[in-house]
């Protein structure tokens, strides 16, 4: 038995609370993975608020606040990291790795100094 695509689009998982049809289209338009997981999110939210009618509009501030809630996490992480550093801005370093000098038994063969000039050239 399988499932198809229309289906897994149109799933809902079981509600709680009443949702008008305007908030379940728009949930509809959320991955049918993470789905669950929002409606369940945006249902605590509207308990923890005490809203009975989960609307267009509670969706929207349920999203603005959960964004808020991951910005300002970033935000004091960055902080932290920063103060960590001893107030310093982290440098962003390249790292390059010359295995591939190593592998290619053409340039082993060469002379030194033509190895080092075709390395000069690369960097």
């Amino acid at each position: 038995m399988s499932i198809d695509d229309k289906e897994l689009e149109d799933f809902m998982p079981a509600l709680e609370l009443e949702w008008t049809d305007e908030a379940q289209t728009r949930m509809k338009n959320v991955p049918f993975f993470v789905r669950k997981s929002v409606v369940r999110g945006i249902e605590q939210y509207a308990k923890d608020k005490s809203i009975a009618v989960v609307d267009d509009d509670v969706v929207s501030r349920a999203r603005q606040e959960r964004e808020g809630e991951a910005m300002e996490l970033a935000r004091k992480k960055k902080a932290e990291a920063q103060q960590a550093n001893g107030g310093e801005k982290p440098i962003q370093r390249q790292y390059v790795s010359f295995t591939f000098y190593k592998l290619d038994p053409a340039f082993r063969r060469l002379p030194q100094d033509e190895r080092d000039k075709g390395m000069k050239e690369f960097i």
